[in-house]
């Protein structure tokens, strides 16, 4: 997995230096909480309901890859996976897919971007569980990050998902970038 990692890197900085554009690797982690599920919450009962932590509110870590590359206007398009696991719950998981599109300024060191994220996401709260509830998600996010080196920077990004359970992220990056300073 690695070795195909640093060939796509290789071979996107390859291509860069040929045109010109601007290629991104990102590697990250991500803290993501999760609201309660009320729509599905019995407010009276004859019984003990069993818990179902799928309706239950929680919080989630997850590591964070990233491939972008600089469109035309100060755009840029790219493709996003995470994995990770569901605090407190030791056989859960999170995965997700997405595409990314966005828009960024650099006022001097500092980039700033926004940009909308939309793929689909996994949880599974429990081993053998009868299926893994998915979702097509979009999630609107802003970014900020520093220039460390011409072709290193730091940043962070905060998001919400837009469905009905509310879904927010925080997360901390390090990306390596093809050109110096994108230019």
């Amino acid at each position: 997995m690695l070795r195909a990692i640093g060939l796509v890197c290789l071979l996107a900085s390859t291509a860069a230096a040929d045109d010109s554009r601007a290629f991104h690797f990102e590697v990250g982690v991500n803290t993501r909480h999760f609201t309660p599920d009320r729509e599905n919450v019995a407010f009276r009962t004859t019984t003990d309901p069993s818990p179902d932590p799928s309706l239950e509110g929680g919080n989630g870590m997850t590591m964070s890859l990233r491939f972008t590359g600089r469109t035309r206007y100060n755009t840029y398009l790219g493709v996003e996976g995470e994995a990770g696991k569901m605090i407190g719950l030791s056989e859960s998981n999170i995965a997700g897919a997405y595409g990314v599109a966005g828009a960024r300024g650099q006022l001097g060191r500092l980039r700033l971007a926004a940009e909308l994220v939309a793929g689909k996401r996994w949880v599974r709260y429990e081993f053998g569980a009868r299926s893994d509830p998915s979702a097509m998600i979009m999630e609107p996010r802003v970014r900020g990050d520093l220039w460390v080196a011409s072709q290193f920077s730091i940043g962070g990004a905060v998001g919400s998902t837009l469905s009905d359970r509310a879904v927010w992220m925080a997360g901390l990056y390090i990306t390596f970038h093809s050109n110096p300073f994108d230019r």
